[in-house]
Protein backbone atom coordinates (compact mmCIF):
# COMPACT_ATOMS: atom_id res chain seq x y z
CA UNK A 1 0.00 0.00 0.00
CA UNK A 2 2.88 2.39 0.75
CA UNK A 3 4.31 1.93 -2.76
CA UNK A 4 0.94 2.78 -4.31
CA UNK A 5 0.76 6.03 -2.30
CA UNK A 6 4.32 6.93 -3.35
CA UNK A 7 3.38 6.29 -6.97
CA UNK A 8 0.22 8.42 -6.76
CA UNK A 9 2.21 11.24 -5.13
CA UNK A 10 4.92 11.06 -7.81
CA UNK A 11 2.37 11.13 -10.62
CA UNK A 12 0.57 14.16 -9.17
CA UNK A 13 3.85 16.05 -8.64
CA UNK A 14 5.20 15.40 -12.13
CA UNK A 15 1.94 15.80 -14.10
CA UNK A 16 2.70 12.90 -16.49
CA UNK A 17 0.76 12.47 -19.75
CA UNK A 18 1.88 8.85 -20.18
CA UNK A 19 2.20 6.22 -17.45
CA UNK A 20 3.69 2.75 -17.99
CA UNK A 21 4.21 0.34 -15.11
CA UNK A 22 5.62 -3.15 -15.36
CA UNK A 23 5.55 -6.06 -12.91
CA UNK A 24 2.22 -4.92 -11.49
CA UNK A 25 1.42 -8.49 -10.39
CA UNK A 26 -2.26 -7.72 -10.99
CA UNK A 27 -4.72 -9.40 -13.33
CA UNK A 28 -7.06 -6.38 -13.47
CA UNK A 29 -7.57 -2.86 -12.12
CA UNK A 30 -10.64 -1.23 -10.59
CA UNK A 31 -11.74 2.14 -11.94
CA UNK A 32 -11.16 3.77 -8.55
CA UNK A 33 -7.49 2.67 -8.66
CA UNK A 34 -7.05 4.08 -12.15
CA UNK A 35 -8.75 7.33 -11.15
CA UNK A 36 -6.22 7.75 -8.31
CA UNK A 37 -3.35 7.33 -10.76
CA UNK A 38 -4.91 9.71 -13.29
CA UNK A 39 -5.37 12.61 -10.89
CA UNK A 40 -7.05 15.41 -12.83
CA UNK A 41 -6.43 13.85 -16.26
CA UNK A 42 -8.91 11.93 -18.40
CA UNK A 43 -6.80 8.87 -19.18
CA UNK A 44 -7.15 5.95 -21.58
CA UNK A 45 -6.02 2.81 -19.71
CA UNK A 46 -4.95 -0.59 -20.93
CA UNK A 47 -3.21 -3.47 -19.19
CA UNK A 48 -1.68 -6.86 -19.70
CA UNK A 49 -2.62 -9.17 -16.82
CA UNK A 50 -0.03 -10.98 -14.77
CA UNK A 51 0.55 -14.72 -15.10
CA UNK A 52 0.52 -16.24 -11.64
CA UNK A 53 2.58 -14.06 -9.33
CA UNK A 54 4.75 -12.38 -11.97
CA UNK A 55 4.41 -9.94 -14.81
CA UNK A 56 1.59 -7.59 -15.57
CA UNK A 57 1.76 -4.18 -17.21
CA UNK A 58 -0.36 -1.03 -16.91
CA UNK A 59 -0.32 1.69 -19.55
CA UNK A 60 -2.21 4.97 -19.53
CA UNK A 61 -2.18 8.07 -21.74
CA UNK A 62 -3.80 11.46 -21.32
CA UNK A 63 -6.73 11.68 -23.77
CA UNK A 64 -6.06 15.42 -24.23
CA UNK A 65 -2.60 14.61 -25.65
CA UNK A 66 -3.12 11.28 -27.45
CA UNK A 67 -6.00 9.84 -29.43
CA UNK A 68 -5.92 6.04 -29.15
CA UNK A 69 -7.41 4.51 -32.28
CA UNK A 70 -6.50 0.86 -31.77
CA UNK A 71 -4.82 -1.49 -29.32
CA UNK A 72 -3.00 -4.71 -30.06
Amino acid sequence: MARRKQLVDLISLQNFDCICLQETIKSSFKQVELDRFAGQHDMHWSWVPCVGHSGGMLMGVNKEVVNVLEED
